[in-house]
């Protein structure tokens, strides 16, 4: 007799086992998210003709890291199916690399859980008037069921691009002058500007 089983994953030990071969340190959750929020630059200086004041924006305080960019932003459909999906780029493709994106893999968001306890992301696409901000605590990180809150908010004051916050595992301490040395060789040939705590 021949049985068919389900195949179960554990989804939690496999994001930590994707995070150790990405992460050399945990320093390198601000690099992955500072390549994302430049590639969001690129793909908006290669649409918007009137984009002139391009500029990324890190802090690092207690426990709470935010990368902020003011380029293209995410649609909902970007959202869903490549920053929240495992396994697909939405930078695979001939206007992204026309633009001279680096990141393409696909890992997205998953890869921050190897040293964050909760994502969230705010993002506004440049020809939106509509914010959407999703989140996701890593105890609640499901295959089976929905785990992704979602919220959404149509002001045109809010300012177009996107924000990553991620709230620090118990333990995980980085602060403001390891993370700028950390950084540096990263940022040092970037042709727009990249703040750390204010700091450029």
């Amino acid at each position: 007799m021949i049985l068919i089983m389900k195949l179960k994953v554990d989804i939690k030990k496999i994001i930590k086992l994707l995070a150790k071969d990405i992460y050399d340190s945990p320093y390198a959750l601000l690099r992955e998210n500072l390549q994302n929020a430049y590639d969001a630059v690129l793909m908006r200086k290669a649409k918007d003709d009137t984009y002139n004041d391009p500029c990324i924006r890190m802090t690092v305080s207690n426990g709470i890291i935010t990368v902020s960019d003011n380029g293209i932003g995410m649609t909902q459909e970007v959202i869903e199916n490549n920053y929240w999906k495992a396994g697909s780029s939405g930078k695979n493709n001939d206007e992204a690399r026309k633009a001279g994106v680096v990141g393409t893999f696909g890992i997205g968001a998953m890869a921050n859980f190897g040293v964050c306890q909760k994502l969230e992301v705010n993002t506004r696409y440049y020809e939106s008037d509509e914010t959407i901000t999703t989140s996701l605590d890593c105890d609640n990180i499901s295959l089976e069921e929905d785990c992704i809150q979602r919220n959404t908010c149509n002001d045109a004051e809010l300012p177009k691009g996107t924000t990553i916050k991620a709230t620090l595992n118990p333990g995980v301490i980085l602060n403001h002058d390891e993370a700028c040395n950390y950084l540096k060789p990263y940022v040092q040939y970037l042709n727009i500007p990249v703040y750390i705590d204010d700091v450029l």
